[in-house]
């Protein structure tokens, strides 16, 4: 019985991780289209620091409920990587972060590298809690993370990017972000035989 639970929980997490992935590339698209390419959006302060700006041009393209100015969408608890130990609490960084929710209860927190230029291949990360402020709030199981890149959104893990499987999805590791590389062997493989 635990074996078929845990089996059916993976499979909710695949599925809510590719919507969520699907609908983020969506935003990403209509905002590319009408905005042009990040490396043409705004990366100074103006109004709101940068993370906040950045968010702004995909947040209108997602169904949002609530949105706030650091990190403080997501709930008060320590966020854990994927071997169990302590990472951080989001809901405290202040403005390092932006995020919302959606109207589905996925939360997005969004970094921004302060600029993005057509030859970096990193502009901003978006880390998201597929199922909200429940537990078990842990790296690879569901939180998960993406790469904002001049002309795509793409899952943390693959390799020529930051945190790449092979060194952040390994739940015997203790590195900074271990858990995050999980996103894209989530998505390509369609499993999560990595907790195994």
């Amino acid at each position: 019985m635990p074996s078929m639970i845990s089996n059916y929980k993976e499979k909710e997490t695949i599925v809510k991780l590719k919507k969520t992935y699907s609908v983020l590339s969506q935003a990403y698209i209509t905002a590319f289209n009408k905005y042009g390419s990040p490396d043409e959006w705004t990366w100074s302060p103006q109004e709101y620091p940068v993370p906040q700006t950045l968010a702004g041009y995909l947040r209108e393209n997602l169904k949002v409920i609530k949105v706030c100015d650091d990190g403080s969408c997501f709930p008060d608890v320590m966020y854990k990587r994927l071997n169990g130990t302590n990472h951080a609490n989001y809901s405290k960084e202040g403005s390092n972060f932006a995020s919302f929710v959606l109207n589905d209860g996925t939360l997005f927190l969004f970094w921004s590298n302060g600029s993005c230029l057509a030859s970096h291949k990193t502009c901003g990360f978006i880390y998201t809690d597929i199922n909200g402020k429940y537990p078990p709030n842990q790296w690879g199981r569901d939180m998960f993370g993406f790469i904002l890149t001049p002309s795509n959104i793409i899952p943390f893990g693959i390799e020529g990017y930051e945190y790449p499987f092979s060194t952040s999805c390994n739940k015997n590791r203790d590195s900074y972000l271990n858990g995050i590389g999980c996103t894209a062997w989530v998505i390509q493989n369609e499993n999560m035989d990595y907790l195994h």
